[in-house]
């Protein structure tokens, strides 16, 4: 499973639930991940316990498991 925790919050979901990692990179290019479950449900993972997305999305990878990359944009 993947399972975080930070403070007094803890969770997890079972691989088999996990559609694929979705990777948001922000304005300021921090990272930021979520869980998106075969259901369409979406699971934030706390910004401070995720580890570096570079080491995340190899994991996640070697796996079997879809990462979606999307980075901000600036639509002038």
């Amino acid at each position: 499973a993947l399972t975080w925790y930070t403070g007094r919050r803890d969770a997890s979901v079972e691989w088999r639930e996990l559609d694929r990692v979705r990777l948001d990179t922000r304005l300021d290019f921090s990272v930021r991940a979520s869980a998106v479950l075969h259901s369409g449900r979406k699971i934030r993972l706390p910004y401070e316990c995720t580890p570096p997305h570079e080491i995340l999305e190899a994991a996640l990878n070697a796996r079997g498991i879809r990462t979606e990359r999307n980075h901000f944009s600036l639509i002038g």
